[in-house]
């Protein structure tokens, strides 16, 4: 028995106690009625030729192949529409993602279609596998002894990552933390809003203030949404005490644009009959619909395809992608950010397009009475030498000229360092402190023009 485990099982398992294996086996062999464990035992301690055992391995081996195949099949079906609907932070997904959802089952259900078929070619020509298993032997140790150094390699790089990043949101809505935030720090109202729910009939003396805008006003990463701009704003005007009654309503959405919140406001907005619209304006909100333009992904999937669900999955291929893409930046194999975002913005086509939007939005708040703040909200980086003034003036000049109250938050911020208004290095929202510098810098614009109260 010893020379048996030394010749077979030692150099099959690496370093892993023969008694473990036997046990590991053994535990397969008799939940998937291969014979009882005592026949295992026998057959194990009885046969003593390297024959015996690779009928007992292929047997395993077949096993654990219907376990893959099964598990394929599961979680085609579990993951769904439905499963990743929960971790949306607005209820809805975008038709992309139901594209990518709709691929990843269709390749679930194939791979455990080719598992099962494998499984069955294997059992069919076992007169053939098995000679060629034992001839190979060597090989498929070697083999399986990468593929499980590579995966304990793996599986501690990501228990590090897990235990250091465990609260760690990512700013592109990425990662396995970012996902875990929607579902235990967002809950959205009746209306699928980031706030209590709403009456749609306004009450008597009350001041309602709908504001727009993308995971800034949604407040990304700030987990009470009592401490997002729109609700200081609100917390603050209630404590005037003067005869009026106010509502901010959260009408944020990550990853929306001034299109989109001009879908939102004919669509969503209107019916509860707002005094006051804010836009909270980040500088991504500009449209970039010039088809001239032969721009690259402002970030990389380094892995197509499978990335995307790596990054949702992994705080390794998180981590990895985001340096990697940073890497490509600073070696200038890809655009930067700021680089793409200059050509979008110098772009006449682009900027007219995004002129008329706020010309619409104007326009939908002069038939109806509705008075418009615009909230610019800079990048928190390098406020010393701020790279995207020039857009900022941009965006607050067609303010003006459509009559918005505007205000530019790059100047109270400035009396900060970076690092004390972000969540964190990771994810460059604005932290609970930046949105109280916002929400106290926006109620200056109500009081200076004696606005709503």
């Amino acid at each position: 028995m010893v020379a048996f485990a030394n010749n077979h099982l030692a150099s099959f398992c690496g370093y892993i106690d023969y008694c473990w294996t036997k046990q590991f086996l053994g535990t397969i062999y008799l939940c998937f009625g291969l014979g009882n464990y005592r026949t295992f035992e026998m057959e194990l301690e009885t046969n003593h030729t390297t024959k015996k055992f690779k009928n007992l391995f292929y047997k395993v081996f077949l096993v654990l192949f219907v376990i893959v195949s099964i598990l394929f099949f599961i979680l085609g079906f579990t993951l769904n529409e439905v499963f990743f609907t929960k971790y949306s932070p607005d209820n809805k997904l975008k038709d992309s993602t139901i594209d990518k959802i709709n691929t990843l089952q269709y390749t679930l259900f194939t791979l455990g279609i080719f598992s099962l078929i494998l499984t069955c070619i294997f059992v069919r020509f076992n007169f053939y596998f098995k000679p060629l298993m034992r001839k190979h032997e060597n090989l498929i140790k070697n083999f399986l002894l990468l593929i499980s150094v590579v995966f304990i390699f793996l599986f501690a790089i990501e228990i590090i990552l897990k235990i250091n990043f465990q609260d760690t949101t990512f700013g592109a809505g990425v990662g396995p933390n970012s996902l875990k935030f929607n579902v235990e720090n967002v809950h959205l109202n009746l209306d699928d809003m980031r706030d209590r729910d709403f009456s749609i009939d306004k009450p008597d003396k009350t001041i309602r203030i709908a504001g727009l805008g993308d995971s800034y006003t949604f407040a990304s990463g700030i987990k009470n949404v009592n401490n997002s701009y729109l609700k200081v704003l609100e917390n603050e005007l209630n404590s005037l005490n003067n005869s009026n009654r106010y509502e901010v309503l959260n009408f944020g959405i990550p990853g929306k644009d001034t299109e989109d919140e001009l879908e939102i406001l004919e669509e969503k907005v209107l019916k509860y009959d707002p005094d006051v619209i804010m836009i909270g304006y980040v500088l991504n909100d500009f449209k970039n619909v010039d088809p001239t333009l032969k721009l690259p992904k402002k970030h990389i999937t380094i892995i197509p395809y499978f990335g995307f669900w790596l990054s949702n999955l992994f705080y390794s291929y998180t981590i990895f992608e985001i340096k990697m893409n940073r890497a490509l930046e600073n070696t200038g194999l890809k655009m930067s950010t700021t680089e793409i975002t200059f050509k979008e913005f110098e772009s006449d086509i682009n900027k007219n397009y995004n002129r008329e939007l706020f010309e619409k939005i104007a326009k939908i708040a002069k038939e109806n009475d509705i008075k418009v703040v615009l909230i610019v909200f800079p990048v928190i980086y390098d406020f010393e030498n701020y790279p995207f003034l020039e857009i900022n003036s941009f965006i607050k000049k067609v303010g003006e000229d459509n009559g918005f109250y505007t205000i530019d938050i790059l100047e109270s911020y400035k009396k900060y360092e970076e690092s004390t208004l972000i969540v964190n290095k990771y994810d460059l929202h604005p932290n609970e402190l930046g949105h109280k510098i916002a929400g106290e810098a926006i109620l200056e614009i109500f009081i200076n023009n004696s606005l709503m109260l």
